[in-house]
């Protein structure tokens, strides 16, 4: 090959070296946005996550308070029926015997009156 042909090929080389140089120098900086975009990403899905913590925890709250709540109230219920059975239990145990009942022809063992047949 004369000189002109080694230029020509060293042209091209060089041509294609820097070609190659620029594609790897765009492969790297689409590289460092896309390491960029993920830690972005990253970011945002922890920061997700620390509101989903904070509602669960204020729903288990929520839910601690109310289930307490009910059982206060249910708890209370059962106080003041026990009590209200307790003041009915003493009220029948000194109330007066009931009265007896007399048997008539016109009414029943139970005391009421019997139902009367007409013709």
């Amino acid at each position: 090959m004369d000189r002109g042909g080694w230029a020509w090929v060293q042209d091209k080389v060089n041509s294609f070296w820097e070609i190659t140089k620029k594609d790897l120098e765009d492969k790297k900086a689409e590289l460092r946005n896309k390491d960029r975009e993920m830690e972005e990403m990253e970011e945002r899905h922890q920061v997700e996550i620390k509101v989903y913590k904070q509602k669960v925890k204020h729903l288990l709250y929520e839910h601690q308070n109310n289930v307490t709540t009910l059982k206060a109230d249910g708890e209370m219920a059962l106080k003041l029926q026990q009590d209200e059975f307790a003041a009915r239990e003493e009220e029948l145990q000194y109330a007066p015997p009931p009265l007896p009942v007399r048997s008539t022809p016109h009414t029943l063992h139970t005391g009421r009156p019997k139902a009367s047949i007409r013709w």
